[in-house]
């Protein structure tokens, strides 16, 4: 798969090092490269744009303004010389975030993380969770058993791991089937195929139990009875 690359870039050198590096690598293609954040609007506008290359301190407006304005935005690699923003960016969902200057290694690595993040973009049964030091999981939603809400959080438990990333929960419900993901609760919602079975106003799956809302239980219930799981 060719990427297609935009830089968004105020410094004329930090565009050529980019485009060099771009060009050492293979199945990429420059597209265009601004130092406006405005230009470089109309030309997300105009073409498709698989992976924009992001500095943060540009002339006009803060890049994470500027990605915050895009409503469908392409893979984002943020190139900046501001290492203390990286939890923002991850907060962003970007793929990797360059602190400059960085190495043609260290630039390889960020291109193959956009990769497997255009990847999972593709395929709506992977989820793109960030973890810590900027690092990213990608997992499959068969593989997740419950969300649950824990203030400005949100708790992903996996039949492997377990993690904790910004929520809200509605979000990441948006971002799964439904079903096999159900609500159970204001703060909790499971994927029925992990469901083992009941224990009075909890449901039990994984080996850990839930609380169900009495609000959710009678529909729990019939779930449940068509699973052949009540007993």
């Amino acid at each position: 798969m060719t990427l297609r690359c935009y830089i968004l870039e105020d410094q004329a050198p930090a565009r050529r090092v980019m485009e060099n590096y771009l060009a050492r690598l293979e199945d990429l293609t420059v597209v265009g490269g601004s130092a406006v954040p405005a230009e470089a609007a109309q030309a997300l506008d105009r073409q498709a744009v698989d992976l924009l290359l992001l500095d943060l301190g540009l002339p006009q407006q803060d890049g994470f303004d500027f990605l915050a304005q895009r409503e469908t935005p392409p893979v984002v690699i943020v190139t900046t010389a501001f290492g203390e923003r990286a939890l923002e960016g991850f907060n962003h969902g970007v793929a990797d975030y360059l602190v400059k200057p960085f190495t043609f290694e260290r630039f390889s690595t960020a291109i193959e993380r956009a990769r497997i993040a255009l990847r999972a973009r593709g395929d709506s049964t992977i989820l793109s969770i960030p973890v810590d030091r900027g690092r990213r999981e990608y997992v499959p939603s068969r593989d997740v058993v419950s969300f649950s809400a824990d203030g400005d959080y949100v708790v992903i438990n996996t039949l492997e791991a377990r993690y904790y990333t910004l929520g809200p929960l509605t979000a990441w419900l948006a971002r799964v089937p439904s079903p096999p993901f159900i609500r159970i609760h204001r703060s909790h919602a499971v994927n029925q195929h992990h469901i083992t079975g009941l224990d009075g106003r909890a449901v039990i799956l994984a080996g850990n139990r839930l609380p169900v809302s009495a609000t959710h239980m009678v529909k729990l219930k019939r779930l449940l009875d068509a699973m052949h799981l009540m007993q």
